[in-house]
Formats: structure tokens, C-alpha cells, sequence
């Protein structure tokens, strides 16, 4: 996030309601700014600042946006419950970005590509079908708005919108409406939170194996009572299911609740979620220090507890993801192997379950080794749109562990590359 002569870099507020100041900041590209894409990213939480990602990306036009309101610089009255609400702010805050024509120069041919992690296996998979919906809402029922946008046809024909839609999509790319056009060309999201039920049941499984390959994470007893508590009856497989039957929040609360205090906050122990490999650092004094209630930080709290009320995070997105890679959008998943939070099993495991065209090629895909100067830094499959990467030695975060091999990943999925080792 240094300053490089000659490279502008933006920063400020747009308000997107009453009360409600959403920041941002963008970063020009370094090279050939007026021809490189548009990158968006959004870190997850929900309520972590898109700041720390924007220590990491350096290759193209980069906007970062803390969401929703409260969530880093953004200030305001908070009013989002949910992903698919989140959704709905951001989409009000790209018709003001894109309005101003300091912004609105770098949307070109190359389209937008967007990036997130964690909770961005909600925000990517279904913010991108949320943005489709709110724009043909305001075309259907008319509404003026600047700037229009388009969408890639494939993603439209994806979510099987009127025919109508596709005609204004085709009046707007013909310069008869006004409008930006723009093409959505790729989704990456880094050790997502996709599927709950296959990420709970993967906490147990992943222990367990790393009890036998690697360390100890929890002791036979604290297995056994997890597995107790995940698999019998009334237990947080059945809840998280009764979850996606039912769909009300109480339903999907109590699962939130069970799943968390009895699966995996027993297998955590006093590791860090992000890193397993690290026990979370006691000062000398430790006996007169009052312990924070929890390992997250202490921001995420209220946010955090706005979305608990919808029991979002218990909701999987995996089915929208699945549709979205039917549309053909390039798509980019990756996962540190050391993270416990959202563990490379159960993200592999999710995309294993996710119904789409490709399944049964991405199933049988063959893993090949990833190297990045002269390191094999992970294993990487492929079906179809679809790149999965399993990365070595990473936590959460993966770019903190391995910035050269996640700059290579971004630089190839942005640049339409296959991904590749490169030697």
C-alpha cells in the first residue's frame, strides 16, 4: 500500500442512506492504469476491514470497500442482517462510485474482477446473483439510475431472466440506453465459508488426521465428545440440517449456537482459528490480564451479532457458487492447509458436494504441483471453469504466508491465464 510516483490513489466516503457513510479505497494500477481491470475486494467476518487486503494486491486497478456500515472507516447507522442485504448496500454504493467520472474511466473492455476470503464464500457467491437481481428489479419496474450496468450474458442466461432483460443488456452494449458496461470475468475467493454442514463435520475429520500426520490438536477424549456431539441425534449435523429444511432463524440460531460451542470450540483449544500450528501468545503477566471472551477481534463483535440475528452464517451459498460456474465465470478457489476456521478439507469437500455441470470431471480432476520460483508452494485441480488450489504452509490468510505464489495466482486468473507453475 506504499506510494509509487505517478500511481493516484483515492480514498473518501459515499453515502449510501441516511446516516450511512461507506468507505473506500482505490488504488490506480501501476502499469497502463486506462487498460488494466477493475478489481474489487472485500475481506469477510463479516465486519473485517477491506484494508487488509489491500496490503497484498498490487496488479491492477484495485477498489476496497469496508462493508457493511460499522465496519472499519464505514460509519453510520447499521442496518444489514444479512448477505443477501449486504449485497444491496454495496450495489447502492457502486451506482454513486461509478457516477463519478474520476471512476468511472476505468471501467473498459477488460471488465471486473472480484476477490474475497472467508466470509466471501457468502459475499462472492451470492453477492455477484444479488447484484443481477437488484439491476433487472430497477430495469423491470423503470427506475432511472446512473450509471445502467451490464452483465455478462452467461451470467444472465445462469439465473434464467426474462427475455426482456437480455434485450435492454443488448440496447445498452449497442449505445441506444445509457450506460457503463460491465463484465464480470472472474471470482476469487480464499479459504471460503461456503457449506456448514460439510465445514463442521470437516473440523472433526481434519483433527483427527492431523492428530495422526502431524500434531496433536485435541486430545481422544475431546474427539470423542465432539463426534458425540456432531453426529447423534439432535446433534449439529441434524440441527444444521433442520436449519436448511426449516429456514427460520430460531432454527438456524440454535444450530449456530450448538455447532460452535460444542464442535468446533472444543477442537480450537487455546490454537489460533487462523493458524492452527500456533498456541495464542499469554503474556508474562497473564494472571492479571482479563482474557478477551474470544479469539476474534474485538470489531467484529456488534457486526457479527447483527448478522447472528439471521443465522447468515450458517446458511450455505454453495448452490449459488455452483450456478455461477455454470454460467462459465472463471472462478479461482483457494485454501490454506494450516487454517482451522475454514480448513482446506472442508472448502474441497464443499466444492466435491456442489452440484454444477463439472461435478463429476472436478471429482475425478488430477492434482498437480503448483511451483512458484523454483517452490512447490501447493497442489491445484481443474474442471471447467473451476480452479481449486490446496496451498502449502498458508493460514487464513494465504497472500501473508505466500505472497509470491498468491501473486502469481491473482496475476494469472486476472490476465485469463489457465493456472500454471511458472519454474
Amino acid at each position: 500500500m506504499r506510494n509509487t510516483p505517478g500511481v493516484k490513489t483515492y480514498s473518501g466516503y459515499i453515502d449510501i442512506g441516511d446516516n450511512q457513510s461507506m468507505f473506500f479505497w482505490f488504488f490506480e494500477a501501476r502499469n497502463k492504469p486506462k487498460t488494466a481491470p477493475l478489481g474489487l475486494w472485500l475481506n469477510g467476518g463479516p465486519g473485517c476491514s477491506s484494508l487488509f487486503g489491500a496490503c497484498k494486491r498490487t496488479a491492477l486497478n484495485m477498489l476496497y470497500i469496508d462493508q457493511p456500515i460499522s465496519t472499519g472507516f464505514s460509519y453510520g447507522d447499521r442496518s444489514v442482517f444479512s448477505t443477501d442485504q449486504a449485497a444491496a448496500r454495496v450495489w447502492q454504493f457502486f451506482q454513486t462510485f461509478l457516477s463519478i467520472p474520476t471512476f468511472s474511466q476505468y471501467l473498459n473492455d477488460n471488465g471486473i474482477t472480484f476477490w474475497s476470503e472467508s466470509y466471501g464464500g457468502h459475499y462472492g457467491s451470492l453477492f455477484i446473483q444479488s447484484v443481477i437481481f437488484l439491476l433487472f428489479k430497477e430495469l423491470h419496474n423503470k427506475n432511472p439510475f446512473t450509471p445502467w450496468l451490464y452483465l455478462d450474458k452467461k451470467l444472465i442466461n445462469a439465473l434464467f431472466l426474462p427475455q426482456y432483460f437480455r434485450a435492454q443488456n443488448a440496447l445498452i452494449k449497442a449505445k441506444k440506453l445509457q450506460g457503463y458496461p460491465i463484465e464480470i470475468t472472474s471470482l476469487g475467493i480464499n479459504n471460503g465459508w461456503f457449506n456448514p454442514y460439510v465445514q463442521y463435520q470437516s473440523y472433526y475429520d481434519w483433527a483427527q488426521k492431523k492428530n495422526k500426520h502431524v500434531m496433536d490438536i485435541a486430545s481422544p477424549a475431546t474427539l470423542a465428545v465432539v463426534k458425540n456431539a456432531l453426529t447423534r441425534k439432535n446433534g449439529c449435523l441434524a440441527q444444521l440440517q433442520d436449519c436448511a429444511n426449516d429456514g427460520s432463524n430460531d432454527v438456524c440460531q440454535d444450530a449456530d449456537n450448538f455447532c460452535a460451542q460444542y464442535v468446533s470450540s472444543p477442537l480450537l483449544g487455546d490454537r489460533s482459528t487462523y493458524y492452527c500450528e500456533r498456541t495464542l501468545v499469554k503474556p508474562s503477566n497473564y494472571e492479571t490480564v482479563t482474557p478477551s471472551p474470544s479469539n476474534e477481534p474485538p470489531t467484529y463483535d456488534f457486526i457479527g451479532d447483527d448478522f447472528w440475528t439471521t443465522a447468515d452464517s450458517v446458511r450455505p451459498t454453495i448452490s449459488s457458487l455452483g450456478k455461477l460456474l455454470d454460467s462459465g465465470l472463471r472462478t479461482v478457489i483457494w485454501a490454506g492447509d494450516k487454517d482451522f476456521i475454514c480448513n482446506a478439507l472442508g472448502v474441497h469437500r464443499s466444492l466435491l458436494v456442489m452440484k454444477w455441470k463439472y461435478s463429476r470431471q472436478f471429482a475425478k480432476a488430477p492434482w498437480k504441483n503448483l511451483t512458484v520460483q523454483g517452490r512447490v508452494g501447493g497442489v491445484y485441480k481443474v474442471a471447467g471453469p473451476l480452479t481449486y488450489i490446496n496451498v502449502y504452509s498458508a493460514g487464513h490468510e494465504v497472500p501473508a504466508f505466500q505472497p509470491a505464489l498468491s501473486l502469481e495466482i491473482f496475476k494469472q486468473t486476472i490476465s485469463h491465464q489457465n493456472i500454471h507453475s511458472t519454474g
